[in-house]
């Protein structure tokens, strides 16, 4: 899967507080949204990250959480698990869960938990016209 239709698949984290910081640096006004695109999912695990993004929206994160975690086989559902559990403080699952997307938020995360190289690995294979990476690798080559 290209990098840009990673970019369409994630939920942004606005209270996940190194990422609030972060994209506020660049800028971006975008929050929580959770794509529900069904590419390759059964019907059963899409009406069940469906449910799981109402109930977000719903501010019913235990019972979404509950939700994911019984389809975190499903790309979608790990991925929309993983940004949950790093928007509730718990990086180190939420690092794990998003790492194989290799993504901004995959970024965010793998800094959050000290892995600072790894962090520059993922954001050296992400698509530099995109703002909040062009900005975050603005930010580490800084420090």
């Amino acid at each position: 899967m290209d990098n840009k239709r990673k970019q369409h698949r994630f939920i942004w984290i606005a209270g996940m507080a190194a990422s609030a910081c972060l994209l506020a640096a660049c800028g971006t006004s975008q929050k929580g949204q959770i794509t529900v695109e069904p590419s390759g999912l059964t019907a059963n695990s899409a009406a069940a990250n469906t449910r799981a993004a109402a109930l977000i929206a719903d501010g019913r994160n235990a019972d979404a959480v509950r939700i994911l975690r019984q389809h975190q086989s499903v790309p979608e559902a790990r991925y929309n698990l993983g940004l949950l559990l790093a928007a509730q403080g718990e990086t180190d699952e939420a690092y794990r869960l998003l790492l194989p997307f290799a993504d901004l938020n995959a970024a965010i995360l793998a800094l959050q938990v000290g892995e600072r190289e790894k962090a520059k690995e993922i954001l050296g294979g992400l698509d530099d016209s995109v703002p909040e990476v062009r900005e975050l690798k603005q930010i580490m080559n800084y420090k």
